[in-house]
């Protein structure tokens, strides 16, 4: 691993956020890029497009710290078709190709606050610093593999682990948009068992749709909600699925009902 770049009190954070870009770009391989006015790095595969985005801190300054929180986002163009195509089907018709975006602290607390220059003692405590070449290892070993099932909804709805499966409601317009109705079901059923605290959210997603009506956002159990009414992904008389307890002794370990 080559040497992180060294900064000096005369860097400015713009300076010091895109020689931090570039450097982990070039470190993460040939097919990422640093993209200066997305402060994403970036790669494309095919339809697919993987952002690691370095957010700047409001409180950098010059001569005296700069700061940025990882947001990770995947994009994928042949949806933003479908979405174009089906307007009435989707929720996300203003942010077409989006597939999965989140600040990374949804996903992992130890892997988001990272520290280029300076020393901060962040509000949250429970909030880890890390450097720069943390966030290269962190993004090597936690967020580059799990990126690989974004290949497609049946990977993703069997093998994506349970931490990422927040503001996902996106990834079961994706797998509708394919005619992967079992994976869109799955999808939906992994949310909800991760937070099941949001059933409610849930079912006003629900009656919106059937009135006629959307969630303000599109991410969310209530676009969940509003995506499997507007296209019947369970049938009323049916008991959904994560109402049921887990079959398997490990999902049963996974989602503590034993």
């Amino acid at each position: 691993m080559a040497t992180p770049p060294q900064f000096t009190v005369h860097s400015t954070p713009t300076e010091i956020l895109n020689q931090a870009g570039e450097w982990l770009a070039r470190q993460l391989g040939s097919e990422f890029r640093w993209v200066k006015s997305r402060q994403t790095v970036s790669r494309t595969h095919g339809a697919r497009t993987d952002e690691i985005r370095l957010q700047p801190s409001k409180w950098n300054r010059a001569g005296i710290g700069t700061w940025a929180t990882l947001r990770v986002t995947v994009r994928n163009k042949n949806l933003a078709t479908w979405r174009r195509n089906h307007s009435h089907d989707t929720l996300l018709a203003h942010d077409p190709d989006l597939l999965w975006s989140n600040e990374f602290i949804n996903v992992d607390r130890d892997l988001y606050f990272v520290e280029l220059s300076g020393q901060l003692q962040p509000d949250d405590k429970s909030v880890r610093r890390i450097s720069l070449e943390e966030l290269l290892e962190g993004t090597q070993s936690l967020v580059l593999p799990m990126l690989e099932y974004f290949k497609s909804p049946q990977d993703v709805s069997n093998r994506l682990p349970d931490a990422w499966f927040v503001l996902a409601a996106p990834l079961v317009e994706w797998a509708i948009s394919l005619g992967d109705r079992s994976s869109a079901r799955r999808i939906a059923e992994r949310m909800m068992r991760v937070h099941p605290e949001r059933a409610a959210v849930f079912d006003r997603g629900q009656t919106l749709s059937h009135a006629g009506q959307r969630p303000a956002l599109g991410v969310g159990e209530d676009a969940l909600g509003w995506l499997t009414a507007r296209h019947n992904l369970f049938t009323p008389s049916e008991p959904l699925p994560w109402t049921i307890p887990p079959t398997s002794d490990k999902l049963r370990r996974n989602h503590g009902t034993e």
